[in-house]
């Protein structure tokens, strides 16, 4: 049987993380769009427009990339995610201790619509409240007016040994180390078969 196409199948897994801001975000982009192809399933992703205006690929009409507002990103990665069945999010740390606060944003539309999680981070060896713990030290260290982990209104962290706040890792749904273990767990909860 082949495998839907198209922009709306079951198939389709949107990819939330940070890594749209690296250097290299297309090239990131597309090793993990072939990663799911290699597993039978669609990554979505949301500088899909952006690879494919360079690709020549654009659909006819469609607006270029290159004149995007905010908004115009905000409702296009919100339709990609309505349009996917799963998500795999990235969830390491991002520009601090905690991950990246527009892919928590859409982990959790997505998972209030009923899709199907896979979480990965390059941080899942060190908890929440360690890295956390750690900020805290450094600021102390140089001067840095800090009131985590110590008297003030931000004094309570979570120390459930997560990867991430509890909200984000839940008992059910574990952390994966790499981009690839997570579409792994992904392709099996979608059931699909991977080519031999």
């Amino acid at each position: 049987m082949a495998a839907p196409t198209g922009r709306s199948a079951n198939n389709h897994v949107y990819l939330a993380g940070p890594s749209v801001f690296l250097e290299n975000s297309t090239d990131a982009a597309r090793a993990q769009i072939a990663a799911c192809a290699d597993l039978s399933f669609i990554g979505v992703h949301p500088l899909r427009e952006v690879i494919e205006q360079i690709d020549g690929t654009l659909p006819p009409g469609a607006k270029s990339p290159d004149n995007y507002t905010d908004q115009d990103w905000y409702q296009g990665d919100l339709s990609k995610i309505r349009e996917s069945a799963g998500i795999i999010a990235e969830i390491s740390a991002f520009r601090g201790p905690s991950m990246d606060p527009g892919t928590a944003f859409e982990l959790g539309y997505a998972v209030s619509r009923g899709l199907k999680v896979a979480l990965w981070s390059d941080t899942s060896k060190t908890t929440y409240y360690d890295r956390v713990e750690a900020d805290a030290k450094l600021a102390q260290e140089k001067g840095i007016p800090s009131d985590v982990l110590g008297p003030g209104k931000w004094a309570e962290v979570d120390t459930l040994n997560a990867t991430e706040n509890l909200m984000i890792t839940r008992p059910d749904t574990p952390v994966y180390a790499t981009f690839g273990d997570a579409a792994v767990a992904m392709a099996k909860l979608l059931g699909v078969n991977p080519p031999a």
